[in-house]
């Protein structure tokens, strides 16, 4: 595994931009609730993080 691969697949995840899913708010880095209408984050950043794993797992071995 190229561990620069990787390194890229991760800055590239961290540069994607969120919003909320409630009221279309930008989220920033730390965010666990939507600093617009407080809404809880766990489902979003979950799916973010699945996704990034998706990612990484499919970079060649």
């Amino acid at each position: 595994m190229s561990s620069e691969q990787h390194t890229l697949a991760i800055l590239n995840a961290l540069a994607e931009v969120l919003t909320c899913p409630h009221c279309d708010t930008r989220l920033r880095f730390g965010d666990w609730e939507c600093p617009h209408c407080g809404k809880d984050l766990d489902d979003t950043l979950r799916r973010w993080a699945a996704h990034l794993l998706d990612r990484l797992n499919a970079l060649p071995h």
